[in-house]
C-alpha cells in the first residue's frame, strides 16, 4: 500500500512539474528558432534572453508581443534571412553584413552570429518599450528610446561599458555634449550612427541620462511616462510625468553630472 502511495505521489509531482513548465512556456512571449548556430550560441542566447526578460519583468508593466527570435551561424545567413524574414531589400540588408542588427521588427528579432550577449538584451529592451509605449512618440524621443536600452542592458549584465563611458564622457567640455534637439529623431539618431566616435557618445550619453532619470525619479516615474507615451507624444508625457520639461531634466542631468567625482 505505502509502496503504491509512493509512486501515485511521484507519478502526481511529475504532473505537476510538466504542468507547471507548461505553463511557463505558454507564459513565455518568445520563442527561439536556429539557422545554423552551434549549439553553444544557442544555449548562451536562451540564457541571456531568460535572465533579460525576467529582469525586465519587474521594470516594466505590460508584457510585449510575441516575438520569434532567429539566432544564425553565419553573417551571410543573417543577411539572408533580413531579406526573407523581413523583406529588407538586398542593399539595406547588406548594410549589416559586417557589424550591427536591427531591432525586433515585425513580431521577429533576427540575431547574427557575432552579438554580444548584453546587446541582445539592448535590443529586447526595445521591444519591451515598444509594447509599453508608442512606437511613433518613442522614435520622436531617440535618446530616451536608446538611453534605456543602453541603461537596462548594462545595469542587467553588469558589463561596466556606461561606468567606462562616464569616464570618457568627462573627458569633453560641457559645451559639446549632445543637445536634445540632436538626439530626438530617428534621422538624427542614425546620422549619429554613422560614425564610430559619435555613436559610441551618442548612447552613453543617452544611457547615462536614464539611468540620472531612474536615479532621481524611480521605477514608477518611468512606467508613468511610458503609460502617458500611449496617447500623449513624448515631451507632453514627460512633463504629465515628471513635472517638468525634458529640457530642464537635460540641464539638471549635466549639472549634476558634472559635480559627480
Amino acid at each position: 500500500m505505502h509502496k503504491i502511495q509512493a509512486v501515485s505521489s511521484a507519478l502526481f509531482l511529475s504532473f505537476l512539474l510538466v504542468l507547471v513548465c507548461f505553463e511557463a512556456e505558454a507564459d513565455s512571449f518568445w520563442k527561439l528558432e536556429n539557422v545554423n548556430a552551434n549549439d553553444q550560441r544557442v544555449n548562451e542566447v536562451e540564457n541571456s534572453i531568460d535572465k533579460c526578460t525576467q529582469a525586465l519583468d519587474t521594470i516594466f508593466t505590460e508584457k510585449p508581443s510575441e516575438l520569434i527570435i532567429i539566432t544564425y551561424g553565419t553573417r551571410s545567413s543573417f543577411v539572408k534571412g533580413l531579406q526573407s524574414k523581413l523583406g529588407f531589400p538586398r542593399k539595406k540588408a547588406s548594410y549589416f553584413k559586417n557589424n550591427s542588427a536591427p531591432r525586433p521588427l515585425q513580431g521577429k528579432y533576427l540575431i547574427p552570429p557575432d552579438q554580444e550577449l548584453k546587446n541582445i538584451c539592448h535590443e529586447i529592451t526595445h521591444h519591451y518599450l515598444e509594447g509599453n509605449a508608442k512606437r511613433k512618440y518613442l522614435l520622436d524621443a531617440k535618446w530616451f528610446d536608446e538611453g534605456t536600452a543602453t541603461y537596462l542592458a548594462d545595469h542587467i549584465f553588469e558589463s561596466g561599458d556606461l561606468e567606462r563611458g562616464e569616464l570618457q564622457l568627462k573627458k569633453i567640455p560641457k559645451e559639446k555634449y549632445y543637445p536634445l534637439n540632436y538626439m530626438e529623431k530617428e534621422r538624427q539618431w542614425n546620422a549619429l550612427h554613422k560614425d564610430q566616435r559619435s555613436r559610441y557618445f551618442a548612447y552613453t550619453q543617452a544611457g547615462l541620462m536614464v539611468e540620472y532619470f531612474f536615479g532621481k525619479f524611480g521605477v514608477s516615474k518611468f512606467q508613468t511616462v511610458l503609460e502617458k507615451m500611449r496617447t500623449a507624444p513624448f515631451k507632453e508625457a514627460f512633463f504629465q510625468a515628471i513635472g517638468i520639461t525634458d529640457d530642464q531634466f537635460y540641464k539638471d542631468w549635466i549639472a549634476s553630472f558634472k559635480k559627480r567625482p
